[in-house]
């Protein structure tokens, strides 16, 4: 009888290769140091925008965001009330799934962005960031509970307000890694499972307060070294000729010297006029509903936007925010940031060096572009790359919106997708006279679209060229010969809605 091959996926949020070279001289990074010695270590390329919330349901399923619905952690109903938004598992089901369902066993430990655990009677799961995780049986609950693990802690907003200090943080992420570890080795002990992933986001919210600071080392690097030990374990116990080990981020991640606060640079070229509120904390547009039923609203369930339509049936408009992540204004109910009247293009939806910009055209309720915009767009394109900091310029690169997100039904598609360079985060929810400023503690470091991608021992099916987070999914069903068309959706019978049909 043939045996089963086996796959452990060892998941590290906003993890790069430059970060991991960096590190491994000065703390011992073994584990990663396999996969550069004896294996494959590359760049990974991300989604747009490269955050957790986009990429990682990429990761699982092979789909960009404006295809498996995520571009955000939040969105905003009619009432700008908002809400967490996930990933959703029934809709568009994960690589686990289709593994499983061929009849091997997976252990898939706090997946980031999946919120609810799978029902297949061959996956044991345990939930993860941004929420704490639940799991697939009271079993887990019970050994998670021995063990101290409880996920990721949270302590963000005691960082943000300098309640806990960069070192407390440290200490506090390096236990949560070490909890995840021990609970993911008693589990492993327990069953002889074929598939293992195991998902480490602290990694993430240290660099961002960390990076750009002279002596970053010493708080990133302890995470690193406490995940490296794990693989080190996992190569020790688990390694033989039918075991390989796969090394996966969602993004990368780099220090910051200056962000750029793209909505003061459009005011600034006539490009938009703020209104009586000069506050961009809510960014409240209204959009118009003519012409829409087959249209689409930024991170709202088809069935919720219908709603929309017809609670608003009477109304010429329903309002609408384009900036679903709102931070640091939580209230913002009462704000309008620009006059529509005056404004032909605005920046939203921003947290990382990657922005979205908006023509105001009859896609919302008071447009200034009547006309076509092709014209307003080539200009913008053309004035963003030249914009410089210095001598130096600002932008990388300037996408066309309407090819990344065109086919999405959960999104009103920007006009424009503006990647800053190396070294800069863009801003659009401040407005100065400057156009450009320092970046706030919480974004010393911020995300690239190069991510990390391992894979140990060395395969001749894993060559040194473009990897992108899109291709993983498809990789891990080639793994067990269960590989379906490119863009396609893995299979599924587990995750299954009350009342409702499997999903396939």
């Amino acid at each position: 009888m043939k045996k089963t091959r086996k796959l452990y996926i060892i998941g590290v949020d906003s993890a790069p290769v430059w970060v991991i070279k960096e590190l491994n001289s000065r703390f011992r990074l073994g584990g990663f140091a396999r996969f550069m010695e004896d294996g494959v270590l590359m760049d990974l390329e991300s989604t747009l925008p490269p955050i957790t919330a986009a990429a990682w349901p990429s990761i699982y399923t092979g789909l960009a965001p404006a295809e498996h619905g995520v571009m955000n952690f939040f969105t905003v109903d009619r009432n700008y009330t908002k809400q967490l938004m996930f990933y959703d598992p029934y809709k568009h089901p994960p690589f686990w799934e289709a593994v499983a369902d061929s009849g091997l066993k997976c252990l898939i430990v706090t997946p980031a962005m999946v919120t609810e655990p799978s029902s297949n009677p061959n996956v044991d799961m345990a939930t993860g960031f941004p929420l704490k995780p639940q799991f697939s049986s009271e079993h887990l609950k019970s050994i998670a509970g021995k063990l101290g693990f409880s996920g990721e802690p949270e302590i963000e907003q005691d960082l943000k307000n300098s309640k806990i200090t960069l070192k407390g943080a440290m200490k506090a992420y390096k236990q949560s890694i070490r909890a995840r570890a021990e609970f993911s080795k008693k589990m492993m002990g327990r069953n002889d499972y074929d598939l293992v992933f195991v998902c480490f986001t602290e990694i993430d919210r240290m660099q961002h307060y960390t990076l750009s600071l002279p002596d970053w080392q010493q708080y990133v690097g302890p995470l690193y070294a406490e995940i490296s030990k794990f693989i080190e374990w996992l190569v020790s116990k688990r390694g033989d000729a039918n075991t390989s080990f796969m090394l996966v981020s969602d993004h990368g991640a780099q220090p910051i010297k200056k962000k750029l606060l793209l909505n003061s640079w459009l005011i600034s070229k006539g490009y938009a006029t703020l209104g009586s509120n000069s506050n961009l904390g809510g960014s409240m547009i209204d959009v118009t509903t003519q012409a829409r039923s087959q249209s689409d609203s930024e991170g709202l369930r088809d069935q919720k936007y219908n709603e929309q339509l017809q609670l608003s049936s009477k109304q010429p408009s329903i309002r609408f925010i384009c900036a679903s992540v709102v931070e640091n204004d939580e209230d913002f109910t009462s704000k309008r940031s620009f006059d529509m009247k005056n404004t032909g293009a605005f920046a939203s939806l921003s947290n990382n060096p990657v922005s979205n910009i908006w023509i105001n055209d009859r896609r919302f309720s008071v447009p200034k572009v009547k006309g076509t915009k092709a014209r307003l767009v080539r200009e913008l394109t053309e004035e963003l790359l030249e914009l410089k900091q210095g001598e130096e310029k600002a932008i990388y690169k300037v996408h066309s919106g309407k090819s990344y997100y065109n086919g999405t039904k959960l999104f009103i598609a920007p006009d424009l997708i503006v990647e800053a360079r190396k070294g800069y985060t863009v801003d659009v929810f401040n407005h100065s006279e400057e156009i450009f400023g320092e970046p706030e503690a919480a974004r010393r470091g911020d995300h690239t679209r190069q991510g990390v991608f391992g894979f140990y021992p060395g395969s001749s099916a894993v060559k040194p060229i473009n990897i992108s987070v899109l291709d993983i999914a498809h990789m891990v069903l080639d793994y067990y010969g269960l590989g379906e068309k490119k863009g396609s959706k893995p299979r599924t019978k587990a995750y299954k809605k009350r009342g409702q049909s499997n999903i396939t």
